[in-house]
């Protein structure tokens, strides 16, 4: 047969690495809402919005007189109770010099016994009430649980705050990282890029791939991708494109041609035929990925025409 005259050229010198773009924002870790863990007055917020705090600073101060009262009251109790320990062991051990004299009634032994050891385990019980009434001073100052930035204030000096009632917005400015919505083509390439960056207004910060979701939006049918940065942070809150460059050859996307169903190229083998090569995950109007040798020869004009197994002659 005729020979085909065709064009080609080694993947090598038409070898594209295509560049890919998402949407992508900048979002903290940690955005909490301060709450009060019981019911008081609120007497100071001695923090304001935008102010940065480290971890463990005062944020808001309860009032504290209710709570210092039942303090001295459980301590009170417990004192008095333990005045009682001492007076009932005295006459238990009264009672049992008496037993061995055979001076007192088995039963009035067995009695003392019985009141120290209620005494005893209502001592236990007023040690974890002072505890606890030691715990709910504590909480009236409320602290910051990690460095952050005051965003909101939701409550106001003078207020009643009751359990679960918000009293500041934080955010961490320390923990932020990147997330982006991506296409389930995209994430082979972003799991083998070479370099990742989050670009903002002409900045761009190096980031690294964390965490791929293993959850499909079913509206979308994207997946998210968490990546932390590598160095200098964006701000929380910031918009901008996650951008990567896959490090691996692929051929221009109007190099594909169809045959019996299947997108693929036509390369030129050692004894001057054509041979298509079907490319599984290939899409119109994208590049394709492949994994031939650089110096394949790959037909770059003429190829419409071409069937496989056509000798073919190179221009």
């Amino acid at each position: 047969s005729v020979a085909k005259t065709i064009e080609a050229d080694t993947l090598q010198s038409i070898a594209i690495y295509p560049e890919y773009k998402a949407p992508a924002t900048v979002v903290t870790l940690n955005d909490s809402q301060i709450s009060a863990e019981l019911a008081a007055v609120i007497d100071t917020i001695p923090v304001e919005v935008g102010q940065v705090v480290k971890k463990g600073d005062l944020l808001v101060s309860l009032r504290k007189k209710d709570y210092q009262l039942a303090l001295q009251r459980e301590q009170a109790a417990l004192d008095a109770l333990r005045v009682k320990i001492e007076f009932a062991d005295y006459q238990l051990q009264r009672a049992q010099k008496l037993e061995k004299q055979k001076a007192v009634a088995e039963e009035l032994l067995k009695q003392r016994e019985t009141d120290l050891a209620v005494l005893v385990s209502e001592n236990q019980s007023r040690m974890l009430a002072l505890k606890q009434a030691k715990r709910n001073l504590a909480k009236t100052d409320l602290r910051a649980p990690f460095d952050a930035v005051i965003t909101d204030k939701l409550a106001s000096v003078g207020e009643l705050a009751n359990p679960g009632t918000p009293l500041l917005r934080i955010i961490d400015a320390q923990r932020r990282e990147v997330t982006a919505e991506l296409q389930s083509y995209q994430l082979a390439s972003l799991r083998s890029a070479s370099t990742l960056a989050f670009k903002n207004r002409g900045d761009s910060y190096p980031v690294q791939l964390r965490s791929v979701l293993p959850i499909v939006d079913m509206r979308k049918r994207t997946q998210e991708v968490r990546l932390t940065f590598s160095s200098a942070k964006a701000l929380v809150g910031t918009s901008g494109e996650l951008v990567w460059k896959n490090k691996q050859a692929h051929v221009p996307a109007e190099m594909l041609v169809q045959r019996n169903g299947q997108l693929g190229i036509f390369i030129v083998n050692g004894k001057n035929l054509a041979k298509f090569v079907a490319i599984d995950d290939a899409a119109e109007g994208r590049p394709a990925l492949v994994d031939f040798s650089m110096s394949t020869k790959i037909v770059t004009k003429g190829r419409f025409r071409l069937q496989d197994g056509d000798a073919v002659s190179i221009l």
